[in-house]
């Protein structure tokens, strides 16, 4: 079985901890992207031996197979990345394979003749990643017997109307820090903090995945 990884990286670290934790004992091929190779080798994570991963330069830019998103959806770029993903499964046999949902399997069919499966179709993202690896991790299922006394805050994202705004992130620090948390700000480059924001909790800088980690 493969598994084509051309999305984010929030969903390759979704995939990733389904799989750390998998008891299938089905011989399963991932060919990642490579644009996703920095994130996988800093978060250093254990993989069960009938798994295999292949790093493939689909020539991937800006995070994310670009038919995946409006932004980059028209762009000329986006067709050579299909293409290059096309060439690359005329060199081999043809297997069941999978990606990671189902946005957009059309147009991606369209283009690359590959017929594919969805990982992720309806209902609950995490659940169905760890019914697919039959994982024994529920990262969406929350002890409630544990104090949650730690929360990690990441106010940026590739698309800039999901980023957290100052303002907002002010207001979400101090409602936590007032009720006794621990709060810590990732935010990538440090130069671009606004000034207005407060200090009432701790700021880390990060510049790339090792860092980050």
């Amino acid at each position: 079985m493969n598994i084509l990884v051309l999305r984010s990286y929030g969903d390759y670290t979704i995939m990733l901890n389904a799989i750390q934790h998998s008891t299938a004992q089905k011989p399963i091929h991932l060919i990642v992207s490579k644009h996703l190779q920095p994130l996988h080798e800093a978060l250093n994570l254990t993989i069960p031996e009938n798994y295999t991963i292949e790093f493939v330069d689909f020539k991937i830019r800006n995070g994310i197979l670009g038919i995946f998103t409006n932004k980059h959806f028209f762009s000329l770029h986006s067709l050579k990345e299909i293409l290059s993903i096309k060439k690359y499964f005329t060199n081999i046999q043809t297997q069941l394979t999978y990606l990671e949902h189902k946005k957009r399997f059309f147009i991606f069919h369209l283009f690359s003749k590959l017929r594919v499966s969805g990982i992720y179709n309806k209902g609950y993202f995490y659940e169905s990643f760890n019914s697919f690896f039959e994982s024994t991790s529920s990262p969406n299922r929350v002890n409630k017997v544990s104090v949650l006394l730690n929360v990690i805050i990441f106010p940026d994202s590739r698309k800039s109307n999901k980023q957290i705004d100052d303002n907002t992130l002010n207001n979400l620090c101090q409602m936590l820090s007032d009720r006794k948390l621990n709060v810590l700000v990732a935010k990538h480059n440090l130069d671009i903090i606004n000034n207005c924001i407060q200090h009432h909790y701790q700021l880390k800088g990060y510049y790339n995945f090792q860092e980050l980690v």
